[in-house]
């Protein structure tokens, strides 16, 4: 099915898919390189709160760093890694599952 105008929640919010050059981490940030949005260079978490203070956005949520099966891998017992599958409800009630690799 194509989408036709904007997507939205159940409850009639929009979701807007936004496009950025990579994001840090905090490790990532030095004296030179800020992650403050300079030259389009962000650190995630500064992202997240810049997007927040926007009237009208209740709330952000940002796929950076490690995918789940980098995070497995490697042994990091962090949350809010990115996901390795989507999964998509279609009109006929059936899912199609979607994988990152």
């Amino acid at each position: 099915m194509e989408k036709s105008g904007p997507v939205k929640t159940d409850q009639g919010f929009y979701l807007i898919d936004a496009g950025f050059p990579k994001l840090l981490i905090q490790k990532d940030v030095t004296a030179e390189i800020k992650g403050t949005g300079d030259k389009g260079v962000w650190e995630v978490n500064k992202l997240a709160n810049e997007i927040k203070q926007i009237e009208g956005v209740l709330s952000v949520g940002l796929f950076a760093g490690l995918n789940g099966n980098e995070s497995l891998a490697s042994g990091a017992k962090i949350g809010g890694a990115r996901p390795v599958v989507a999964y998509f409800g279609m009109a006929d009630g059936t899912v199609q599952v979607r994988s990152a690799s």
